[in-house]
């Protein structure tokens, strides 16, 4: 009798502990997947903000030519010369 009591109480520390090493498993498991998605959305927020740079560049060379070209006094408007012709 007391021989079924002992095999009942390891059998219990057996399956206790086969517990406790699935909630480790999982809880690993978890905090592995929780790291990788922050991982992910920091990599997405940094392609995002180097998107962003390189649009603010673009933007800011094509503000420059457009007053560089706004700014020059225009060429192709030239006078009439014809007055000046020796004919």
């Amino acid at each position: 009798m007391s021989a079924y009591i002992i095999l009942t109480a390891l059998i219990i520390a057996l399956l206790s502990l086969t517990a406790m090493l699935a909630i480790c498993i999982c809880c690993r498991r978890m905090e592995r997947e929780k790291n990788r998605s922050i991982v992910l959305r920091i990599r997405e927020q940094d392609r995002t903000a180097k998107e962003l740079e390189h649009t603010r560049i673009e933007k800011q060379t094509l503000e420059k030519v457009l007053e560089a070209k706004l700014a020059a006094p225009e060429k192709t408007a030239t006078p009439d010369n014809r007055h000046n012709d020796p004919v």
